[in-house]
Order: structure tokens, then sequence, then C-alpha cells
């Protein structure tokens, strides 16, 4: 299991914090945010991380480092999806 986190704005639009996903050998981070995103049948949420323009409209943590949505998970993985910020 993965534990999917959504901070921010995105924990309202998923209704939750945090989900935990079952993830098969070789899937990477985008597939369990999709899977997450599937099993809370949010389609606003999917709008917001994976943006029509391509590549992705958060920032992506994986056991508290940055990271792409390319990356493979293993079992007991957290996953943090933090909405875009800004400021000075």
């Amino acid at each position: 299991m993965v534990n999917v986190k959504f901070m921010g704005s995105l924990s309202i639009v998923a209704g939750t914090k945090g989900i935990e996903v079952a993830a098969v050998s070789g899937d990477t981070i985008g597939t369990v945010i999709e899977k997450a995103i599937v099993l809370l049948n949010k389609a606003e949420l999917r709008r917001r991380v994976f943006p029509k323009s391509g590549g992705s409209g958060v920032t992506i943590m994986l056991n508290n480092r940055s990271c792409g949505a390319n990356e493979k998970v293993q079992d007991k993985d957290e996953i943090c999806v933090l909405p875009p910020m800004s400021g000075g």
C-alpha cells in the first residue's frame, strides 16, 4: 500500500487529506495518484493535478523529497501532492 496525501486546497477538492492505494510492481507516482483520484471519484482533482496543458500542475514529494510523476513507487511509500504556490 502507498499512502497518498493531498495538501492545502487539494485536500478540500479531494474531500480527504489522504488515501491508501494498492500499488503493484512497476507503478509510478503518476499511476498511483491516478488510482487515488479514481477511488475518490473526483474529476476536479484530476484537472488540478494533471492539467490539459500537459505535465503536472502540482509539486510531488516522495518520502519527503521532490520528484517527478514517472518515478517508481514501493510498498509503504508516501506521496504528498502539493498545490501550486506563489509568493515572494
